[in-house]
């Protein structure tokens, strides 16, 4: 049996606060119902769980999960320049 692969989540965190928490959940559903016929991992973040130097600002927290979570990371968002 082959290896589930990890899927990623990209959730904004805005002044500390997580942006639309309930859709990332629900979009995490539907990929382990389809992918992996089973349910997702609980994805509980609450503000503590943000590092202090990124409670400010606009962050990306990224998710990444197969079934079950495998890594939480912040980083600084930075808008990408289009020309």
């Amino acid at each position: 049996m082959n290896e589930p692969i990890d899927l990623l989540e990209t959730i904004r965190v805005a002044d500390g606060v997580f942006c639309l928490l309930p859709l990332h959940r629900q979009r995490m559903q539907s990929a382990c119902r389809e992918l992996y016929g089973c349910v997702a991992p609980e994805l509980s973040l609450t503000p503590a769980d943000i590092p202090r130097e990124f409670r400010r600002g606009v962050v990306k927290c990224r998710v990444a999960y197969g079934r079950e979570i495998v890594n939480v990371e912040f980083e600084r968002y930075e808008p990408r320049r289009i020309n």
